[in-house]
């Protein structure tokens, strides 16, 4: 597989939006987490059961993006030959 010109920058483009979603769902949700923990008096710890789910549905927006850079490499060989 081969990627080049505009095509590049397009792909670079969209593994950072990927990548930038995946940071912010799951910090989302651990922020949710500790305000939650807080309103209920409960300890900070114990906080992220109350997010299980959601944590993990923004977890797995991570596996596109992961297998997406493990198969980069050989398109940037591509463009670099």
């Amino acid at each position: 597989m081969k990627i080049n010109g505009p095509a590049f920058g397009y792909v670079c483009l969209c593994l950072l939006g990927a990548g930038t979603y995946t940071v912010v769902a799951c910090w989302v949700c651990l922020l949710h987490a500790v305000e939650t923990a807080d309103t209920a008096n409960i300890r900070r710890w114990r906080a992220p059961a109350t997010v299980r789910a959601p944590l993990a549905v923004a977890a797995l927006t991570a596996s596109p993006p992961v297998l997406a850079v493990l198969i980069l490499p050989e398109c940037l060989a591509g463009l670099l030959t």
